[in-house]
Formats: C-alpha cells, structure tokens, sequence
C-alpha cells in the first residue's frame, strides 16, 4: 500500500468553526473538475453532512478519517486505500486548526494533517481586520512550527483595498502566499439550519474574484511531496493514539 505522501494532496483548515472551510473546499473542488483534474475528497471526523456536500462537489464518495475513533495508523491507512495518485485529494478539517480532545490539541486537524504529512490551507476569517490577519496566521506558526502551513485563503472581504491591504500584511509577515480571497457577500448562514444556498460554491467558482486570485484552483505543485515547492516537513508523532441540524442538498 502506498503511504500518504505518495498523493498530492491539501488539508483545509480554518480557525475556528464557520470560517468558511466547507466554502472553499467544495469551490476547490468545482473548480479543479472544471480544469479536468480529477478529485477526490475526505472529511476529518464522523461528520456526515459536510461530507454529503463534498460528495456532490467532487462526483465521488467522501470518506471520513477519524483518528479519535480509528486512531492515526488507521486514518493513514485509509486515505492511501481511497486517494487519487493521478488527480488532487482534498481533506477538509473541523473545528480550529488545533481544537482536539484535549488542551494539547490531540486528534486535531492539525493533528491529522501532520499523520498524512500534508501541507494546510488555512482559511482566515478577515471580516473587519486587515493585519490582525497576520497576527492570527503567525500565532499558527510558531504555535507548531513542524505543521507545514502552505498558504492563506482571504475570506469575508470588504472590497480590494481590504484585500490588500490584509494579503500584504500575511504575506509580509508569515512569509506564506494569499493563494485565494472571497468577498464579505459570500458569507452565509452555516449549512447546519438548512438554509445554506447549495448553489453558492458554483457561483464562487464562476465568479471573477475567484478566477483572479485562486493559484489553488490550478493544482499547485507544493500539494505534492518531493517537489521543491513543497511544504512538507518531515512526519513527526501527532499525539496520543489512537449534528443534528439537517441541511438542504442540491436537489432536496
């Protein structure tokens, strides 16, 4: 069986619930199909509903990777089973980059990300902050400074001096790219109430802002372990061992 690191492939991750992984994981996803590059998507933890979402947006099942449950060998184990060698695996995380069972984070999905020697994608709420970004990105940096973070996806934007002036300042000072940025008109209710618009990752794809500033949506080759441009560091000990709300699917 091939390991992990054998697949190109990126952790999606945010600071805190509703930062808008699930918005750019599936905009991720549409948009690679749409460049003819084939997807495949997992989701940390049991969840079942983000799961359902990232099914439709990338044609295949999800499979979800529960180190709490399967522990980490096990969680391993099974995104080798079920990832693409010859197209891009996405992992959407949950919760914040290091919320886990315990104040040391155990079972995060930074956690996770460092069991399948992935690089994260952090998604950063900027609503109303333009170098407080910066100052949020950096505390993930030096919080672990093993966890390979490979860039930055700008979400909740105001308007292009905003983005500026936030990309600027993370990119300034954490030395890691903007690859992406969204627009505060985006934003939308979490999809747990069910009111969630199902058509919204299409129209992001679709949409001007996202063509421009998205260099994810190509590919990159710093998803890919070996290359140059890759993040990845060496794999290290992640930690100890091992919803309710119904949500409107596209045509329900």
């Amino acid at each position: 069986m091939s390991a992990p690191s054998a697949f190109p492939r990126v952790v999606v991750a945010g600071l805190s619930g509703d930062a808008g992984k699930t918005l750019v994981s599936l905009s991720l996803l549409l948009a690679l199909r749409d460049r003819n590059l084939r997807t495949a998507a997992f989701k940390k933890g049991p969840d079942y509903i983000d799961a359902a979402w990232l099914t439709w947006a990338s044609g295949s099942p999800t499979r979800n990777l529960d180190s709490y449950l399967m522990g980490f060998p096990e969680a391993a184990s099974s995104f080798a089973r079920h990832a693409l060698a010859d197209g891009v695996n996405i992992i959407e995380g949950n919760r914040g980059l290091f919320d886990g069972a315990d104040a040391s984070g155990t079972h995060s999905t930074a956690a996770l990300a460092q069991a399948l020697q992935a690089p994260v994608l952090l998604v950063v709420n900027a609503a109303k902050m333009t170098r407080t970004a910066a100052a949020l990105v950096l505390g993930c940096q030096k919080l672990d400074p093993s966890l390979p973070i490979g860039g930055v996806i700008l979400n909740r934007l105001g308007g292009s001096r905003h983005e500026s002036l936030a990309r600027q300042a993370v990119e300034s000072e954490c030395g890691i790219p903007v690859l992406g940025a969204l627009p505060e008109p985006v934003q939308q209710p979490s999809c747990r109430n069910g009111t969630w618009d199902w058509s919204l990752p299409q129209k992001i794809r679709a949409s001007p802002s996202w063509k421009q500033n998205s260099e994810m949506s190509r590919g990159g080759a710093w998803m890919r372990t070996g290359s140059s441009t890759s993040p990845v560091q060496p794999l290290r000990s992640p930690g100890r061992n091992s919803r309710r709300m119904s949500c409107r699917m596209p045509g329900g």
